[in-house]
């Protein structure tokens, strides 16, 4: 048989089954030991989630814990932008030449926080916060999967800004989580040994809001009249 890959998340997440269950057969792929299928792009429509089975498609959920962060991920990867705000130069010059299309950055632009940044609408900034506020769910699952754990972005990647031994056993406990949730039986030492392996020793400057955000200043004072929840979440 042969997969059309071009087709819609649910079709291709179903093809992808048809293949580890042996029913199509890929040149050049061992599927004879563990084997993961990262098909991106996928919307989890109520189709996907009607078709699935624990024995076929296991979910993880995972967000970001600061939802300023989320909003600024939003814009610069031209994600839906209206009423969030646009990503600008550094000359505070619209930048919709480095998206493709509508939804994402575009990956051959060589960019930097330094040179694209984004211009947050203050108006609707705390509205589009309350939106991210809540963890993502996957409605229709349950009972079939129980309860999926959520795990957080900054939880999973703190072991890149850190040396430290707590924040990796932050790290590694987080992805423990995640792969339990995804069916895979975790071993904390070889995660940590993975996670070592990225550090590398080295670890990772924390961008500051201040050097992505154009109108930093008015961002930040939003945040201080809306009250300490949403001042936390700024980053200096």
């Amino acid at each position: 048989g042969t997969i059309d890959w071009s087709m819609d998340g649910t079709a291709r997440m179903q093809q992808a089954d048809r293949v580890l269950r042996g029913e199509v057969h890929c040149e050049n792929l061992d599927i004879s030991g563990p084997t993961v299928f990262s098909v991106k792009g996928i919307q989890v429509f109520p189709r996907l989630l009607a078709w699935s089975q624990p024995s076929r498609i296991r979910y993880g959920l995972m967000k970001r814990g600061n939802s300023l962060d989320t909003v600024i991920c939003e814009v610069k990867d031209c994600m839906g932008n209206k009423g969030k705000g646009i990503p600008v130069h550094a000359d505070g010059s619209p930048a919709f030449d480095l998206c493709k299309g509508h939804f994402r950055r575009n990956p051959k632009a060589n960019v930097s926080d330094a040179t694209y940044k984004v211009k947050l609408d203050t108006q609707n900034l705390i509205n589009n916060l309350r939106a991210h506020a809540g963890g993502p769910s996957l409605p229709g699952l349950q009972p079939r999967y129980n309860k999926v754990p959520l795990v957080f972005a900054e939880d999973l990647t703190a072991f890149e800004y850190s040396l430290d031994e707590k924040t990796m056993g932050r790290s590694t406990m987080s992805w423990s989580t995640l792969m339990t949730s995804m069916g895979i039986p975790p071993q904390s030492g070889v995660i940590r040994q993975a996670l070592r392996k990225i550090q590398n020793g080295k670890v990772r400057h924390m961008h500051r809001h201040s050097e992505e955000i154009f109108n930093a200043a008015a961002v930040k004072e939003v945040l201080r009249k809306a009250g300490p929840k949403y001042l936390r979440l700024w980053r200096e």
